[in-house]
């Protein structure tokens, strides 16, 4: 946003006003950017944060261009819990806001990411998904962060053409080259993220504790970094379940940090001789290319989009889930001289400011070309009433209300029903039927006038 402010663009950020914010520390931290509250009072739906979030992140937009008379050129909104799913309803179902093209930036969709988690998806997580299903299919414009990113959404919502650009993400401005001194000769390895499943801790932790068992690599310590995580497979939270298996001799080497300030992390970071990243599945890695910009090498698995951020002839790469290949690679750093590791994080330190050039330059130029009209001629009408319907169903299984919550939601998608008419070849066809069924019933009873009266009515 600051990027843009910079170039001239009049930047106005709506956020929801979470319990205990602190209003003036987010006006210096968004300094000389305009910020409208949403109105928590308007909560229409208490069983469901994604769909209340939405709604009320709606309800601001609509009353800043109805009471300010502001001319929207473009509405950015984050993928992660579909945020913008109102603001796209309304304006694919009721024609509002023709002139405002919404810009979907695509981080890893909060449905996605739990099913790559292994987390329980339960009544929250559907609507939450179907949520951003219909935001993905109604929606015009899109960033990606990587391309393996844009790939699987593709696959996902079974789309073939997405009007989209390539726009790696930005990184906090605290972790620069120099910010602490890099002492590359330690044997530390750190792992920096939640404690979760799709982040590939345990695979990690595998093999480390195969290395140390040579002495040649048994003064090497592993540090996680990251909030400890539940989990299914285990019944218990990542560290718990390590630290009752693992012996005594293990756990000296291996350290669990838990969430740490940035100028604490970067301090960490300098005493390290490598960050491992060993995601199942990761849409591109932020804390990757932070921990680049602090001078540090960095460790990642292919097919992911950390391995975009790296230079494609990078060789500290395994296979995702390949332990073996994981601990073959964490020797090889281990066994790095101090030049070369050096001449390696001052390769990866100018790759990342590359990637954050592309960045800058690529959000600026998709915006320009997107205003001119350039780009993909993409499907107008891409809507389905069904998905708003399963939508709303679930939420009415969720209240446990469902006869009042129906009453109340049919006055306000009475043009669902509508569109769902239009468009449902079961309908029409149901429709037909049913004229034939009036038809003959007129004809039934002309013939029971007959058979009572002796003539036929007219």
């Amino acid at each position: 946003m600051k990027m843009m402010q910079s170039k001239g663009h009049r930047i106005i950020l709506i956020t929801n006003e979470y319990p205990n914010v602190e209003k003036h520390l987010v006006a210096k931290y968004y300094d000389g950017i305009e910020i409208v509250f949403t109105d928590a009072s308007l909560e229409n739906f208490q069983t469901h944060q994604n769909l209340n979030n939405s709604f009320l992140m709606w309800k601001a937009l609509d009353d800043l261009i109805e009471a300010n008379e502001i001319k929207l050129d473009f509405v950015v909104i984050p993928d992660c819990g579909s945020e913008g799913f109102f603001m796209i309803l309304n304006q694919t179902l009721y024609g509002k806001y023709p002139d405002i093209k919404f810009v979907v930036e695509v981080e890893g969709p909060m449905n996605m990411v739990a099913v790559k988690n292994r987390d329980s998806v339960d009544e929250h997580f559907t609507i939450t998904g179907l949520m951003e299903e219909f935001t993905f299919r109604n929606s015009k414009y899109f960033t990606f962060p990587t391309e393996i990113m844009m790939k699987e959404l593709k696959d996902q919502i079974k789309i073939e053409e997405i009007n989209y650009k390539l726009v790696p993400n930005l990184v906090n401005n605290d972790f620069v080259p120099g910010a602490a001194k890099h002492n590359p000769v330690t044997k530390n390895i750190f792992f920096v993220g939640r404690l979760e499943y799709r982040k590939g801790a345990d695979l990690l932790i595998q093999a480390f504790i195969q290395i140390i068992e040579e002495e040649k690599y048994n003064d090497a310590q592993l540090y996680f970094v990251g909030k400890d995580q539940y989990w299914n497979d285990y019944g218990k939270t990542f560290q718990e379940y390590w630290c009752e298996k693992l012996t005594s001799q293990q756990l000296s080497k291996i350290h669990f940090l838990q969430f740490l300030p940035h100028d604490e992390l970067i301090e960490r970071l300098a005493e390290s001789r490598v960050c491992v990243f060993p995601s199942r599945w990761e849409p591109f890695g932020n804390v990757a290319l932070e921990a680049i910009l602090a001078g540090v090498p960095v460790i990642v698995p292919k097919g992911t989009g950390l391995a975009e951020i790296v230079d494609r002839d990078y060789d500290w790469l395994f296979e995702a889930e390949n332990i073996g290949e994981l601990k073959n690679v964490l020797k090889k750093a281990l066994d790095e001289t101090e030049d070369n590791l050096i001449l390696r994080s001052e390769n990866l330190v100018k790759r990342a400011k590359e990637v954050l050039a592309i960045s800058e330059e690529s959000f600026c130029s998709f915006l320009e070309e997107t205003k001119e009209g350039k780009g993909i001629a993409l499907n107008e009408k891409r809507h389905d009433a069904k998905l708003i319907f399963e939508i709303f169903s679930v939420y009415i299984q969720l209240t446990g209300n469902p006869g009042k919550k129906f009453k109340e939601m049919q006055k306000d998608y009475f043009k669902v029903n509508q569109l769902y008419q239009d468009i449902s070849k079961f309908y029409a066809e149901l429709q037909t039927q049913f004229d034939q069924v009036n038809k003959e019933n007129l004809i039934l009873k002309k013939y029971l006038n007959v058979l009572q009266n002796g003539k036929v009515s007219q």
